[in-house]
């Protein structure tokens, strides 16, 4: 699984989560990226995602950097 190998890498990249979603029959990747997009902890992230068609249902973000 890729979440453990990230975890235990031997890089010096601090990683604040790492989410395996498994089958997304209850939560996808929509859900989890609502989650950290909403976390001020979180300053970026990145996706490996297998295919399947994703319809991303979050509302449009203001992504400019700084204070709002």
């Amino acid at each position: 699984m890729l979440s453990g190998y990230v975890t235990t890498n031997q890089r010096s990249v601090d990683f604040s989560y790492v989410i395996g979603a498994g089958n997304q029959t209850c939560l996808g990747v929509e859900d989890y990226l609502e989650g950290l997009v909403e976390n001020p902890a979180v300053n970026a992230f990145g996706l490996y995602v297998e295919p399947y068609v994703i319809s991303l249902g979050l509302p449009n973000r203001d992504t400019s950097i700084g204070p709002s």
